[in-house]
């Protein structure tokens, strides 16, 4: 039961709000070079960070005049489609089959044996010295 003060008669009428003010302009470019201000600066305070952690070089991380030579990777799969100097392109089929796509399209093979890589073993009878990784559970 309510107390008589609170009968759904007399409770106290109910105001709405009057017509809203105009909402203030927003500089939106202004706005933008703050936050890209913002940006900017973070950003050249973790370089300026990463600097003090590990100073930069020229030269990229991994590779030093002790780095051994890149290893020789196959065409067949590293460049399949190369431009030709005439015109045209060669698409490398497998080690001895190519196309060749000028004026027309022109299936090539070599009938000679690919000779064998000599250099692909050239590091195996240096020292363990030399090797960049080395396995932790070797001696």
């Amino acid at each position: 039961m309510l107390p008589p003060s609170e009968t759904p008669g007399e409770s106290a009428p109910i105001t709405l709000p009057g017509p809203l003010a105009t909402p203030p302009a927003v500089d939106w470019y202004g706005e933008a070079s703050l936050a890209g201000e913002a940006v900017l600066r973070r950003e050249s305070q973790e370089r300026e960070r990463r600097a003090r952690i590990a100073p930069e070089s020229d030269e990229p991380r991994g590779l030093s005049s002790k780095s051994p030579p890149r290893f020789g990777w196959n065409p067949v799969t590293t460049q399949r489609i190369e431009p030709l100097p005439e015109g045209g392109m060669q698409i490398r089929l497998s080690d001895r089959c190519f196309l060749v796509v000028s004026a027309g399209i022109f299936p090539l093979c070599s009938l000679q044996k690919p000779s064998a890589r000599g250099d692909l073993f050239e590091r195996m009878e240096s020292g363990r010295d030399d090797w960049i990784g080395t396995d932790p559970a070797s001696p």
